[in-house]
């Protein structure tokens, strides 16, 4: 990536896979791990580095 430059990340899921998209071209498959039988799902929000600071202004949007 490069600075100053906009980027499109997704991550689908389809029930079995998970499909993880950049720009519009799916990168990488990936099958589900687990044999959870009950549905939890929760959000883990984007995150930069421990304690250190980014080093550029960083615009994160998330649609659900």
């Amino acid at each position: 990536m490069e600075l100053n430059e906009s980027n499109e990340f997704k991550i689908l899921s389809d029930g079995e896979k998970y499909f993880f998209t950049v720009n519009g071209k799916t990168e990488v498959e990936m099958v589900r791990g687990g044999n959870c039988t009950e549905t939890v799902n929760y959000l883990l929000f984007p995150y930069f580095g421990g304690d250190e600071t980014a080093p550029h202004d960083i615009t994160i949007k998330i649609l659900k």
